[in-house]
């Protein structure tokens, strides 16, 4: 008996928007997710995604652990798994390609402006050091660097051409409906529409004090502490996390004009790829 596989992942360039697919797509019946979320074995020791991502988690390590992971979709079910790190792996377009030859790709692709300025975000919300505004439009830095995406997304079309389809997280966020009946087109299954359409997720945050935010991060905390620590008290550090976030404040203007210079060629080039007007990533 062959092992089952997935008919198609999600890769992207947005994370937010790999997650907010992942959870719409796991509500239709018919379609099966992986209990993790971000398997990422098809980046599994690639060196850029080393470099880059040091502290990603690999669940799966081997072939057999990938497939075992899909074995519990039903035969009237299609599998899937998403991991955004995909988009960023050089390495994973061949290997998905190879593997998995007749699998379906999505990719999420976000305002890297606004990306960028997530990204940030997160790195506070991780414990890291702000940056002065003036100092923020880094190239070498991870969030700045991400939002480049023609190159990426010309292996991904190069090796699937027409089983890849490229989603936007601006329409995610203003008509998720007909995205997601665009997505059930491509995917070949029955429409189906979820109350959860309407509410909305990943509101960005921002810690109120810092040193409380890198002790509660802190891999120390995350990764070893936690496992000993009784589920109430780890609750109780839920809840002091959230206790200790705020509303995260907005790109000003003037980063916002800096970076849609830094980005400008390559947001042309993935509207010539894409067929889509990118002009409000520039405005």
């Amino acid at each position: 008996m062959l092992p089952r596989t997935p008919d198609f992942l999600i890769a992207g360039a947005a994370k937010c928007g790999t997650t907010s697919l992942h959870r719409y797509l796991s509500e239709h019946p018919r379609v099966f997710a992986t209990r993790h979320k971000e398997l990422n074995y098809f980046a599994l020791d690639d060196p850029v995604v080393a470099a880059g991502w040091p502290d990603l988690p690999f669940p799966i390590r081997s072939w057999e652990e990938y497939c075992e992971c899909f074995a519990a979709a039903g035969d009237d079910q299609l599998a899937f798994e998403a991991s955004p790190i995909y988009f960023d792996s050089p390495m994973a377009p061949a290997r998905i390609a190879e593997k998995l030859p007749s699998a379906k790709i999505l990719v999420s692709l976000r305002d890297p402006r606004e990306r960028a300025w997530s990204g940030y975000l997160m790195h506070i919300r991780e414990g890291e050091k702000p940056v002065a505004e003036k100092d923020f439009v880094d190239p070498a830095a991870r969030y700045i660097s991400g939002g480049f995406y023609a190159d990426k997304l010309g292996a991904y079309q190069s090796v699937f051409g027409d089983r890849l389809k490229v989603v936007f997280f601006d329409d995610i966020k203003s008509d998720i409906e007909n995205v997601m009946r665009s997505i059930f087109d491509f995917i070949g299954i029955e429409h189906f529409v979820s109350e959860s359409y309407a509410r909305r997720h990943n509101v960005a945050s921002y810690p109120r004090f810092r040193p409380l935010n890198i002790v509660l991060t802190s891999k120390l905390m995350r990764h070893r502490v936690s496992a000993f620590v009784p589920r109430p008290v780890r609750r109780l550090g839920h809840w002091m996390l959230a206790a200790n976030s705020r509303r995260a404040p907005v790109m000003q203007p003037e980063l916002r004009a800096r970076l849609g210079e830094l980005y400008c060629d390559d947001i042309e080039r993935v509207a010539a790829m894409t067929g889509r007007d990118l002009s409000g990533w520039l405005g």
